[in-house]
């Protein structure tokens, strides 16, 4: 091959394996002078392809702790692996791929990073093992959902309406009824009370005695 006026010149190998390899350059003038250069290099084109998971997220406040439904915008989230090869590593994202962050090994098979993002809305981590030449390896995603909106609950009506109770509406329990959040579970002075399709619930209070009646209904979603 001939150089350019600036003396820059381009070669490209082909077919070449995975492996060590050398290229050797040569120049010889018109005196019949020979220079030479060398470059050795490293090819790897083999994707890492040990298993990978994401297994939790800290605190998951929903309604078991591996749903990945939480209240809390500040995360640590977890996984596990095959055991890694030499330069491979575990990384990171909460942002759609835009960026990626190195996890930290807690064992050879299992690792965790402290997300240092807040995050006000749901999102998706991804996950993925990458080799020192670059080669992304096995992926893994998981959706979170953050959810800090507590759940809406209210006391819409009383037996007797007019908020004080007699004998004969004492008799048997007092009906309280309200409104809640379709699917949250409700209790009202600590006893679950059924919410139904239409938002609604009621349920029956018997008061300890004389004097005023405290009806507390609280209405918890996922973990809330």
């Amino acid at each position: 091959m001939t150089a350019n006026a600036q003396g820059v010149w381009s070669f490209t190998p082909t077919g070449l394996a995975d492996g060590v390899h050398a290229i050797v350059a040569s120049q010889t003038d018109t005196f019949n002078n020979t220079g030479t250069a060398s470059l050795t290099f490293t090819l790897d084109t083999s994707a890492p392809a040990e298993t990978l998971a994401i297994t939790a997220i800290a605190t998951d406040t929903g309604g078991s702790s591996s749903d990945f439904i939480t209240s809390d915008t500040t995360l640590t989230v977890s996984g596990s692996n095959g055991a890694l090869a030499a330069g491979e590593k575990i990384q990171v994202s909460s942002d759609g791929g835009a960026t990626w962050t190195d996890v930290a090994q807690t064992t050879t098979t299992s690792w965790s990073l402290v997300d240092g993002a807040t995050h006000a809305s749901s999102f998706t981590y991804q996950a993925r093992i990458v080799d020192t030449a670059g080669n992304v390896g096995t992926t893994a995603s998981q959706a979170v959902t953050i959810d800090t909106v507590a759940p809406a609950v209210a006391i819409t009506t009383i037996e007797g309406g007019d908020n004080l109770i007699d004998a004969a509406e004492a008799a048997g329990g007092i009906q309280v009824g309200g409104t809640a959040e379709i699917g949250s579970t409700l209790t009202v002075n600590g006893t679950a009370v059924t919410v139904d399709g239409t938002g609604h619930w009621t349920t029956s209070v018997t008061p300890a005695g004389q004097g005023a009646l405290v009806v507390t209904a609280v209405c918890d979603r996922r973990g809330w």
